[in-house]
């Protein structure tokens, strides 16, 4: 799940086009977003998270499914 919280990290730092983040600089970025939590790393570690959970979810996309019932409690 590190990978996934990293991959999120990137994902969302894309999303939110008034941050005005680019490829260049996202995994710099989630590094730094994420540099106080269990999901800490380099931004190569970011990219390879980020590379690595694309590729498992084009195997199985279910792999990452987080049921909405666990984040309403706060679980995940």
């Amino acid at each position: 799940m590190i990978d996934y919280a990293r991959y999120d990290a990137v994902l969302e730092l894309r999303e939110h086009f008034y941050l005005k983040v680019k490829w260049d600089d996202v995994y710099d970025r989630a590094s730094e977003l994420l540099a106080d939590t269990s999901a800490a790393g380099a931004s190569d570690t970011i990219r390879g998270s980020y590379f690595r959970v694309r590729r498992r979810m084009k195997k199985n996309p279910l792999r990452y499914k987080v049921f909405k019932y666990l984040r309403v409690k706060g679980l995940v």
